[in-house]
């Protein structure tokens, strides 16, 4: 059988696009493209557990609820222990020695700006700087002084679960 060259190039090209198409459907269809699992640690380091990526919209946004932070500082114990998420402004961060601090302003002014209603976040892992705006969801730990050994005010305490910005998130213990 001979075939002219234009038509052979046609059915080389017809067939280089069926098998780049299947290689595609494999690939996706593996899995080599889904995010990878994220490992949840204790404050230790100790491997909590794994979750993948199907899972971490349910494991970290299993929130209760969005509480007012009058209501909150009003009424803090009955909210102890309670997966609660606020999302505001980092106007401090404390990572040092091998513990997460942050306080952040809940209170919203305008839409890239948060002032007052303070509230103190614990976390494990690095790299959220002063001024971002970010999503907290965590367990309220209770009331806490906003300094160690400050006895002058005290700001609510969550230990976050998950910390997210603009450009990433944080998956917390």
């Amino acid at each position: 059988m001979s075939l002219p060259k234009n038509k052979l190039y046609t059915l080389l090209g017809i067939i280089a696009v069926i098998l780049i198409a299947i290689g595609a459907i494999t690939i996706f269809s593996i899995g080599y493209l889904t995010p990878s699992p994220v490992t949840i640690s204790s404050e230790d380091g100790e491997v909590v557990k794994q979750i993948n990526g199907s899972q971490i919209n349910e494991e970290a946004l299993d929130v209760d609820i969005d509480v007012n932070y009058n209501d909150l500082i009003d009424h803090n114990e009955q909210y102890v222990g309670k997966m609660i998420h606020y999302n505001g402004q980092i106007i401090e961060v404390d990572e040092t020695d091998g513990r997460s601090y942050l306080i952040m302003a809940t209170k919203k002014i305008s839409e890239d700006y948060y002032e007052g209603n303070n509230v103190k976040v614990k976390y494990l892992g690095t790299g959220l700087i002063q001024g971002s705006i970010i999503d907290v969801s965590g367990e309220y730990r209770g009331l806490t002084w906003v300094e160690e050994g400050s006895e002058n005010e005290s700001i609510p305490l969550i230990n976050a679960k998950m910390i997210e910005d603009k450009y990433k998130i944080i998956m917390c213990r």
